[in-house]
């Protein structure tokens, strides 16, 4: 029989009650647990404390053991002054050997013994098994010599190779996604207030806005693109249905054991979406890093982001496209551009481990029940029409000798702003070759619930968002993100004149490039005020329904490791 040395947990895998410590760190029944199936199996294992020589065999002494030294989370900080090795390496050790079926071993986890110089045992964390070669076996020994043996069970890893092919553009999605996002506070029924409260119902009386309607043009007012909620259908009664659905996403997010990722501003993650019902179908797998975080004086924020999506039940396999991720080959054998281009960055940033070496284990897990709407922007045309059918109201009126209402002057204003910047940006984006979308989706709208778990806690993903085996944390979240449908064409803009400008033009060139990218990026910061707009509308709704703002503005995955490095929390495994 062979003993499989892996970092983490697959003694009582998945099991969430079996944790290493509780939420007031005292210790849970893993570490007992597995002591009881060292002592069914007829292992010993030794440590050493000064000239001592601590002797686990039988379960009164794992008891007393575990009391003293492990009995709270306080206790075991010093655990490597007493014993010469990591808490860490010693609870690896544990795992590694109460998950196989040998019987009858010694080990000696003293340090300089030949086991302890084999596995890293030491006082240096996280470095468990970090010298064994993939095809070395560590020989384990008992009563009458050699018993069994240890090998180690390769990790994924992705190693400086996969720079050794130029990273191309490829179908992969790569850009810049540009978003908003308000968080709130859990406690006093906020979920349920946020679960009831449709924020996108703001937005209603863009479809059609009537000049004698004052909150139908206090809200025209707020934004610059012209711009309505997406109807879904049309109800008996001739009244608009919009757009609301619900969609579940589950996402894993990687990093190593050393933070390589966070450490260099960068994060991955593998997000499903699924069927919120029996038998909980995939429907698109994607994987997806980010770079380079920034946010403006509005909220807005902007990040880089590569990804590669896997659609239709056929090719969405959840646990494939994890080992894509971790593997950093695609489905075809190539380089996946996603780990490279996250190689990339943390080798740039100087954090990749020793070794040059990044192995992606799964950090939190976060389930999200999005309610999901869209706001379509409206295309000069539709904007010119609605001048048109204004223009004959004012000039009847002019002809009637009436005044005109100064709500109608002040909407007929609004369009001729509305018309005027979308002929600007119509004639900016085609002179770079790209087009000005219209009747498109313009803004995704969503309202997320979510739940946060760790990884380690879980023996099935999780489907149900008030799971709570394993649950570190909740929170409540609404969003705006500038569709990529109708945003590309003016990142795409951008990037051209940048080209133009990197090519040494002219005095003359240079002038009229520099004067077009500071035109677009007015128009680019007028749009994203609108998105900020639009979050900020869908918060003070909720904050008027009794939700209190969490007005820190961290990201989705910037909370989940916020929950999952909350002291207080149950440790399942570190």
């Amino acid at each position: 029989m062979t003993v499989k040395i892996q970092r983490g947990r697959q003694f009582l895998a998945g099991d969430a009650t079996a944790q290493l410590f509780d939420d007031k760190g005292k210790a849970g029944s893993y570490l007992q647990q597995a002591g009881d199936k060292l002592v069914a199996q007829q292992h010993t294992v030794l440590l050493r404390k000064g000239s001592e020589v601590v002797k686990l065999s039988t379960a009164a002494e794992w008891k007393s053991f575990l009391g003293t030294h492990a009995g709270s989370k306080d206790k075991t900080a010093e655990f490597a002054k007493n014993f010469g090795i990591t808490f860490d390496d010693f609870c690896n050790v544990l795992d590694d050997v109460a998950a196989s079926d040998d019987k009858g071993l010694t080990l000696n986890l003293s340090p300089r013994t030949n086991l302890a110089r084999a596995l890293s045992l030491d006082k240096v964390e996280g470095n468990y098994a970090s010298n064994v070669a993939a095809d070395a076996a560590v020989k384990l020994t008992g009563e009458g010599g050699v018993k069994s043996d240890a090998k180690l069970v390769p990790t994924p890893t992705i190693t400086a190779d996969i720079l050794s092919t130029p990273i191309t553009d490829g179908w992969e999605r790569d850009r810049t996604e540009q978003e908003a996002w308000a968080d709130f506070k859990m406690g006093d029924g906020a979920n349920g207030i946020f679960r009831r409260t449709n924020a996108a119902a703001v937005f209603e009386k863009l479809h059609k806005p009537d000049w004698n309607d004052p909150k139908a043009m206090e809200l025209v007012e707020r934004f610059t693109m012209p711009m309505h909620l997406e109807v879904a259908e049309t109800n008996p009664d001739g009244t608009p249905k919009f757009q609301d659905r619900d969609e579940m996403f589950r996402e894993t997010y990687f990093d190593d054991a050393n933070g390589a990722l966070e450490k260099a501003g960068a994060s991955v993650r593998a997000r499903v979406r699924f069927d919120d019902n029996e038998p909980f179908t995939v429907r698109r797998v994607l994987i997806q890093g980010k770079q380079g975080r920034a946010v403006d004086e509005h909220g807005n924020s902007a990040v880089h982001k590569f990804e590669k999506r896997f659609e239709g039940t056929y090719s969405a396999d959840e646990n494939k496209a994890q080992e894509l991720l971790r593997t950093g080959k695609d489905t075809d054998g190539k380089n996946l551009k996603v780990a490279a281009l996250l190689y990339k960055s943390v080798k740039d940033q100087g954090t990749l481990s020793p070794d040059g070496n990044l192995r992606l284990e799964p950090k939190s897990l976060v389930l999200q029940k999005r309610r999901r709407s869209h706001m379509q922007f409206e295309s000069l045309s539709d904007v010119q029409a609605k001048r048109a059918t204004l223009k004959t109201e004012i000039d009847t009126l002019n002809a009637a000798g009436t005044t005109i209402p100064p709500a109608l002057a002040k909407y007929d204003a609004k369009l001729a702003e509305q018309e005027k910047f979308l002929g600007d940006a119509k004639a900016l984006l085609s002179k770079y070759g790209q087009y000005l979308p219209s009747n498109t989706d313009g803004f995704i709208i969503s309202a997320d619930r979510y739940s946060v778990y760790d990884p380690s806690a879980r023996a099935t993903p999780p489907t149900d968002i008030d799971d709570e085996a394993g649950r570190v944390g909740r929170g409540l979240h609404l969003e705006a993100e500038w569709d990529t449908a109708s945003s590309d064409p003016f990142e795409k803009t951008k990037k051209a004149i940048e080209a133009k400008l990197a090519a040494n033009p002219s005095a003359a060139d240079k002038t009229a490039l520099e004067a077009d990218l500071a035109s677009l990026k007015k128009m680019s910061d007028a749009i994203l005020k609108d998105v900020a707009n639009a979050v900020n509308l869908m918060k003070e709704k909720m904050n008027e329904a009794g939700l209190k703002s969490d007005d820190r503005h961290l990201a989705k995955e910037e909370r989940a490791a916020e929950f999952m490095r909350r002291p207080d929390r149950p440790i399942i495994w570190k």
